[in-house]
């Protein structure tokens, strides 16, 4: 009777061409849809896309209908519109909607991993550190996309439908690309961020209560600082500030801070970096035991 080797036998099978990021990202983002918290906050977020909806048929009716219109309607379109100003504004009132998001679709995905000890069964399989970290990302991209760049280029389309002039882009041109330009300073800062802080702790709630103290306290702090020293560069602590400045610079309108948007921009890009460095440090297949 012949005796089997039992021992470990290679896989012979063929690996699928989906990339590993896009398979993990996909689960990882069906779970995080689940979540009231993050329903809510998207539903909050469509409300104010709706709101300016409302100043764009406002503005085509005034365009069209002129002395038709109720007074009430004329004199309003001739308050709102919808231009760099506004939409500029638009961006600033998420902003708080997207540290919101963060907290409650991101920071605990890591934190879950290193509380079960699932690093090293990830990490075990043909999965790259870059593509597990890209899957993790996959929530938050989506969600900060779909409160960011999304509804702003389609509000300029809708603007332009409804309106049926693209006269107001060809004056204030810059308007898609700032759009743009915010929105990957804004995505690429926040989710790493909010990667690096959920890599510390093993307790997912711990991981949110911290990514929140670092907003507010660099806020606080640097509001404080700037207040006892006279000097705007303090402000450049906090992400929230940075983000405002750029945003205000890329809108081409008044500057919130006397520092240059180029140093906010720098501290941007030095808080991705410092995120990256920890992120290498701390995802890895072997946990030490004893590490906090």
């Amino acid at each position: 009777m012949p005796i089997h080797d039992l021992s470990y036998q290679h896989w012979n099978g063929q690996r699928t061409k989906t990339p590993t990021a896009l398979i993990l990202g996909r689960a990882q983002l069906g779970s995080v849809l689940k979540r009231r918290s993050v329903r809510f906050l998207l539903l909050a977020g469509s409300l104010l896309f709706l709101a300016y909806l409302i100043i764009i048929w406002v503005e085509a009716l005034a365009q069209r209908g002129g002395s038709e219109l109720p007074d009430f309607i004329v004199e309003l379109a001739s308050n709102v519109s919808l231009d760099s100003k506004m939409m500029q504004h638009y961006l600033e009132w998420q902003a708080y909607l997207h540290v919101l998001l963060c907290i409650a679709g991101g920071a605990d995905l890591l934190a879950l991993d290193r509380r079960y000890r699932a690093l090293q069964l990830y990490l075990a399989r043909p999965l790259r550190v870059p593509d597990y970290l890209l899957g993790k990302a996959a929530p938050m991209l989506l969600l900060l996309s779909l409160t960011s760049w999304v509804p702003a280029i389609l509000l300029i389309v809708l603007k332009t439908i409804a309106t049926t002039d693209i006269g107001w882009l060809i004056d204030e041109p810059w308007i898609p690309w700032s759009v743009v330009l915010y929105s990957i300073m804004l995505i690429g800062s926040l989710t790493l961020v909010t990667q690096a802080i959920s890599c510390t702790s093993p307790s997912p709630r711990m991981a949110s209560a911290q990514l929140f103290v670092f907003v507010a306290l660099t806020r606080v702090a640097s509001e404080i600082l700037t207040q006892l020293t006279s000097n705007d560069h303090w402000r450049l602590l906090s992400i929230l500030d940075d983000l405002k400045q750029v945003r205000t610079w890329l809108f081409h309108e008044p500057l919130p801070s006397e520092s240059s948007p180029w140093l906010s921009v720098i501290a941007l890009v030095v808080m991705g970096a410092l995120s990256v460095l920890l992120l290498r440090k701390r995802v890895r297949a072997v946990d030490i035991v004893g590490e906090s």
